[in-house]
């Protein structure tokens, strides 16, 4: 079985932000973990504010690693001085440690998209031509480029998709581009494709693909800045309006990185605020990010904004 990376809650008590655990009406008494839960997922059972999971779990000191779930392992919820404690039993070992989140929802954007600046796409090498008589190309063609590649080096080719413009502004803060090819550069600084999504075409884009990372490394820490207030520029898949589990992408602050909430709000007056969920950073580019929807009443719109949490969510 693949190995899942763990990647666990480090949030600890945030004066001013949360002061008590509230548990969710129905929370059970027994659970069982199975396999495809997260932690994200099972303190969601448990607690109206899923990032409060460590203030609610209590380890067996015999527990070499307390940090580790396993499906199969035996969580129940007891009282201690008159506080809710989710206490834990190692059941089986035989598969992988439970994940934060659904790296499924994740993988597939953030293997193929890239977020170029404009700066930084300028400077791009460019496919101008193949090695057939074709203006379509594919796996086991070689791509002639504007400027010569570094031997052995690993390219993606990149198709520009959107760009995210700040709407306050109207600057531009990227472009997102989506990968059509993967291949390595030969002795002559050309691009021999190895694997291709879809076909490539003259125009498009190369990026290094040593520069995109596998895996995105999630450590909620707990909520962004105070007075963070950005808009929300675009969904990856350029829909109007985005849910739970659904990614959009966020202007970008200097102090916001992957890991920090913020509560997405309307605002359809300067005096009038409405909460409509929350959002998880994912993934930090230049002068965008990226973030998950994890909680939403209402859906969220490219008005609307992503801004520091005030207390606790509140569904509409």
């Amino acid at each position: 079985m693949r190995r899942t990376l763990l990647m666990f809650f480090l949030i600890l008590a945030i004066p001013g932000w949360a002061s008590s655990l509230s548990l969710r009406p129905g929370a059970p008494k027994i659970y069982t973990v199975k396999q495809g839960d997260t932690l994200w997922g099972i303190s969601g059972l448990y607690l109206n504010d899923p990032w409060l999971w460590p203030r609610l779990w209590r380890v067996n000191p015999a527990i070499a690693n307390p940090h580790l779930i396993y499906p199969g392992d035996r969580l129940w919820l007891t009282l201690e001085n008159g506080m809710p404690v989710l206490r834990h039993q190692r059941g089986s070992e035989s598969h992988s440690p439970l994940p934060t989140l659904d790296r499924a929802l994740l993988r597939p954007l953030l293997e193929h998209v890239a977020v170029l600046s404009p700066e930084a796409l300028k400077q791009a090498p460019v496919v101008e031509s193949g090695s057939r008589n074709s203006l379509r190309f594919v796996a086991g063609d070689t791509l002639y480029l504007s400027h010569p590649l570094p031997a052995g080096g690993e390219f993606g080719v990149f198709r520009r998709r959107q760009s995210l413009r700040d709407p306050d502004s109207g600057a531009l803060l990227g472009e997102e581009m989506v990968l059509a090819a993967t291949g390595v550069a030969d002795g002559a600084g050309h691009l021999k494709l190895i694997h291709s999504l879809r076909e490539v075409s003259p125009g498009e884009s190369l990026y290094a693909l040593s520069t995109i990372e596998a895996e995105p490394l999630l450590f909620p820490l707990g909520p962004a800045e105070p007075g963070t207030d950005l808009p929300l520029l675009a969904a990856p898949n350029q829909a109007s309006e985005v849910g739970p589990g659904e990614l959009v992408y966020l202007g970008r602050s200097e102090q916001l990185k992957p890991g920090q909430l913020l509560t997405a709000v309307h605002r359809p007056r300067a005096e009038a605020r409405l909460v409509r969920g929350e959002l998880l950073v994912v993934r930090c580019y230049e002068r965008a990010c990226l973030a998950l929807v994890t909680r939403a009443g209402h859906p969220l719109q490219m008005a609307d904004r992503a801004v520091t949490p005030e207390g606790r969510w509140r569904p509409l």
